[in-house]
């Protein structure tokens, strides 16, 4: 069948299931043209009910081929991956986030897809923070965060802009009215370090946080912010070591 061919990948996180549920509802799509290629990533970490088993997956491509357990699978998936012309890479969050598409590079091609369904915010992820990602080791890959794993509203909204995107690439034949939709566009520049026993204060992602404005505490202890910056992904439970990510707007 001629066409491109387009990777749905979930559950690279074995505790965020809704990429789960969205391929599910995929894998009864009639497909017009091209390829549709869906993926449960570690199958063994959601039967465990864990984020991974050895190692954070997203955090281990390209693999090894005699790594620990997730090594293995990234490498078994890059040698899948690289034949794609574009890769999706569904996630959930413990965060207040909505509706975030991250990004590792910006090339006319991922500009044009993302200019198809006009998602409400995309991150680009610096090499920095994204070396280890999937995203990073193919060529064309967005990272979807729209939500918690359990919201209605964040499976409806990721299902929406998937189906946008294979009709953009003619896969399928339904037309999908997004909207008027503005993207704002952000870059991510470092993280917040998580200290023991600390609890934020006072911050909402995308919310613009100013120089020496309070943004964690402890008993008589604070943390005040260094600089301006827009909080992304930050939570108490997003991430072991850190608060979430900070950016700034990203202008073209």
């Amino acid at each position: 069948m001629k066409g491109p061919i387009i990777a749905i990948v979930g559950c690279l996180h074995g505790d965020e299931l809704i990429g789960q549920r969205i391929i599910s509802r995929l894998n009864r799509l009639k497909i017009k043209k091209g390829v549709l290629l869906t993926i449960i990533a570690n199958p063994e970490a959601i039967k465990a009910k864990k984020r991974f088993i050895d190692s954070d997956l997203n955090r281990s491509f390209p693999g090894r081929p005699r790594g620990n357990r997730e090594e293995r699978i990234a490498y078994r998936l890059t040698k899948i991956l690289k034949q794609c012309d574009f890769i999706v890479d569904l996630h959930s969050t413990t965060t207040d986030t909505k509706s975030l598409v991250i990004a590792t590079k910006l090339n006319k091609n991922i500009l044009g897809v993302i200019g198809a369904f006009n998602p409400k915010r995309v991150a680009l992820m610096s090499k920095k923070f994204s070396t280890k990602s999937m995203s990073y080791n193919f060529k064309a890959c967005l990272s979807f965060e729209y939500g918690r794993d359990d919201a209605p509203e964040a499976f409806k909204r990721t299902l929406r802009d998937v189906l946008v995107l294979l009709s953009y690439f003619g896969l399928i034949d339904k037309k999908i009215d997004v909207g008027k939709r503005k993207t704002e566009f952000y870059k991510i520049i470092g993280t917040l370090v998580k200290k023991e026993c600390f609890s934020l204060m006072g911050v909402k992602n995308f919310k613009l946080v100013k120089k020496g404005q309070v943004v964690a505490g402890r008993e008589n202890e604070i943390i005040k912010a260094k600089k301006d910056f827009y909080p992304i992904l930050f939570g108490e439970r997003a991430y072991k070591d850190i608060f979430g990510f900070t950016a700034k707007k990203y202008y073209f």
